[in-house]
């Protein structure tokens, strides 16, 4: 089943599994289970994110493109699988609002940067790309469960 996802949908089996090893790798690191540094994971966590949210962003552009060139009624588009429709305004939204309290963050820094301010800056960078990852995350798995339920009916 899950190969079949992957042939179908891509994207969002390539997000899933790659916000799972992720995760996964950043937990173990953080507990000791995995022998590298805490900083990598929390680092990995942080370029997923940007990566994730630079696919969203294009998807969102993709899917603006294809509603525009067809006939479809904004109704019948926007309830195509409520679920999914959803948890993609989910992630969209999610990505937008991490991204506009990014730029708020780095524009209201103080100038001379005060003391662990690197300590600062990934802090801040590690949890708005959980927060990326999550809503990421909730969609790939709502996809997958309506992929899974539509072959039961």
């Amino acid at each position: 089943m899950l190969t079949q996802f992957l042939r179908t949908q891509p994207v969002q089996a390539c997000k899933l599994g790659a916000i799972i090893v992720v995760l996964l790798f950043a937990t173990g690191g953080v507990f000791g289970v995995v022998p590298v540094p805490e900083v990598t994971g929390l680092f990995l966590i942080i370029v997923l994110s940007v990566g994730i949210a630079f696919v969203v962003v294009a998807e969102r552009l993709y899917a603006g493109y294809r509603f525009i060139d067809t006939d479809t009624s904004l109704r019948k588009h926007l309830t195509n699988p409520s679920v999914v429709t959803f948890t993609r305004a989910i992630e969209a939204v999610g990505v937008a609002l991490v991204t506009g309290r990014f730029i708020l963050f780095i524009a209201t820094y103080p100038d001379p940067a005060p003391t662990g301010g690197i300590i600062d800056i990934l802090s801040i960078m590690v949890k708005l790309g959980v927060v990326v990852l999550g809503g990421s995350l909730i969609r790939t798995l709502s996809e997958y469960y309506c992929y899974r339920n539509a072959d039961k009916v």
